[in-house]
């Protein structure tokens, strides 16, 4: 696929995971789970799919007719929530990502489950348990950087989800909370070329996860 097309399918799923993320989930993490399990598998049709999991979070076509739906369910697991945080949201985050054929038939099914990542010491300290990453940017290189380098960094993606041509795009939630800061988050979403080195990624800054 050339740059340009997937840099603007990366774009666009961004905006469609952006908006399914701030209308709330329809599908549960058990549903989900029970997925990874078998019970969504090739050859299912789509209504198949959606009687057992649900309304998609969103649904996108591509060329050739190809689809595809997201589903995501956020949970609350207080083992990833550091102590006097300000925040009493979901931590943790399913994501189904299905592909049909053109005659909607399931191709490809991928399934991911992370974490949300906190990049701030505005509360307690490192001795406390606070997990402190910093989104900088500027580290990343076109080209240069691996997916090695950003887990690294950044931690393990809080989601992966698949494109109409079978690549993953990885997703990092950070979480920044504070009784006296206040809630802020933001969505680094990056793609890699075929040899492991980001081909493109973007941020979106101080957007509301309203849950």
């Amino acid at each position: 696929m050339k740059k340009c097309t997937f840099e603007w399918l990366a774009k666009l799923g961004c905006l469609l995971t952006l908006v399914s993320l701030l209308s709330g989930c329809q599908t549960s993490s058990k549903q989900l789970e029970a997925s990874a399990k078998g019970e969504v598998h090739e050859g299912m049709t789509r209504d198949e799919v959606i009687k057992l999991l649900g309304k998609p979070d969103l649904s996108a076509r591509g060329f050739k007719e190809l689809a595809i739906d997201r589903f995501v369910a956020q949970e609350k697991d207080y083992r990833y929530l550091p102590a006097d945080s300000g925040y009493d949201g979901p931590t943790v985050v399913n994501s189904l990502t299905v592909l049909y054929t053109a005659d909607r038939k399931v191709d490809k099914i991928h399934h991911s489950r992370g974490n949300v990542v906190w990049n701030s010491r505005t509360y307690g300290d490192a001795t406390g348990g606070t997990i402190a990453h910093t989104l900088d940017t500027r580290s990343i290189k076109e080209g240069e950087t691996t997916l090695a380098e950003m887990k690294t960094w950044f931690g393990e993606p809080t989601a992966t989800l698949l494109h109409f041509d079978k690549q993953l795009s990885y997703e990092w939630v950070f979480v920044k909370s504070g009784y006296l800061t206040g809630f802020k988050t933001e969505l680094l979403r990056a793609g890699f070329t075929a040899d492991g080195k980001v081909e493109n990624l973007v941020v979106w800054e101080d957007w509301n996860w309203d849950y």
